[in-house]
C-alpha cells in the first residue's frame, strides 16, 4: 500500500522524522536530497531509534589510522547504544545479523510517498 506522508518540505536534512503508517511507527531520513525509510525500532535492544543522529558512515581516507564521516552511505544512529544502521538496505555496521526494516520512498511532485 502506498501513503502519501508529508511534503518534502516536512523532511528536513539529516534528521529522523517519525511518522505512524498503517499502526507501524517509522522514521523518514533525508540525506543529500534523497529519501530514506526504517521501522523505528533499533533491533538491537528494541529501542526507538528517535531522537537519532543521522550521519555518514565512517570510512578509511587510506592513511593508516585515519577514518572520516563519509556523504556516499548514510546511517542511523541509535542514541542508546551507538549501533549504526544504513539507511539504504538496513544492515548494521557492528553486528551483521542485525538488520532494520527498510520501506521504499518515492517522492511525486513535492509529495512523499511511502510504501508499505
Amino acid at each position: 500500500m502506498r501513503h502519501v506522508i508529508g511534503s518534502v518540505a516536512d523532511f528536513p536534512e539529516r534528521q529522523a522524522v517519525p511518522v505512524r503508517v498503517s499502526g507501524r511507527e517509522i522514521v523518514v531520513v533525508r540525506f543529500n536530497e534523497r529519501l530514506y525509510a526504517v521501522r523505528n525500532t533499533c533491533p538491537h535492544q528494541s529501542q526507538r531509534f528517535t531522537p537519532a543522529q543521522v550521519r555518514g558512515a565512517l570510512e578509511t581516507t587510506g592513511c593508516v589510522g585515519e577514518i572520516e564521516l563519509g556523504e556516499s552511505e548514510p546511517v542511523i544512529v541509535c542514541p542508546w547504544h551507538t549501533w549504526e544502521f544504513r539507511l539504504r538496505d538496513g544492515r548494521c555496521a557492528r553486528d551483521a545479523s542485525k538488520r532494520v526494516k527498510t520501506y521504499r520512498v518515492d517522492v511525486e511532485g513535492d509529495d512523499v510517498v511511502l510504501e508499505i
